[in-house]
């Protein structure tokens, strides 16, 4: 902001400012007039709009009936087949264990695994875990792979994360 020797100036200055401004805001308000749409424009894209969304709705109903894991979808289970799951949810906890020591080795799930488990297959919900590393974020990942049907890929940084 340059120095002023006196009120006069100043004002003088800050006059020029405010015409600029207004200029400015005019040329903002002209433009914007000039890209209104019409309203028939408008009601042709919200038809576009509405037919793909409908399209797509569709699409994810018949994906979510496919991939459903329900006890009658849950029927064709083969462990050697990548387009069926390798297990049948299990009922009870027991079962979980079973499943965890025979394909993982262990005894017995850490704190929280189970219960993410449990909510990502029974009640299918979405899940946020946060545990420390080490915490056994991964098996939980690779644990319900086990129970739905086609190709998982889990990718675990872990590796990555030690030789960094």
């Amino acid at each position: 902001m340059p120095a002023f020797s006196d009120a006069k100036h100043l004002e003088k200055y800050a006059n020029a400012a405010k015409s600029k401004e207004q200029k400015a805001h005019e040329k903002m308000i002209e433009a914007e007039e000039g890209l209104s749409v019409s309203e028939d424009v408008e009601s042709e894209e919200q038809e576009m709009l509405c037919d793909g969304f409908e399209a797509m709705e569709a699409e994810l109903r018949e994906a979510a009936e496919k991939q459903d894991l329900s006890d009658d979808d849950n029927a064709s289970v083969d462990s050697q087949d990548p387009d069926k799951a390798a297990y049948r949810i299990p009922q009870d906890d027991a079962g979980f264990l079973t499943i965890l020591k025979e394909r993982f080795g262990h005894d017995s799930f850490k704190s929280g695994q189970l219960d993410a488990i449990k909510i990502l297959l029974h009640k299918k919900l979405s899940v946020l875990v946060v545990l420390a590393t080490g915490g056994g974020k991964s098996l939980i990942y690779q644990f319900v792979s086990l129970f739905v049907p086609g190709l998982i890929i889990v990718v675990t940084p872990l590796i990555s994360l030690m030789f960094d």
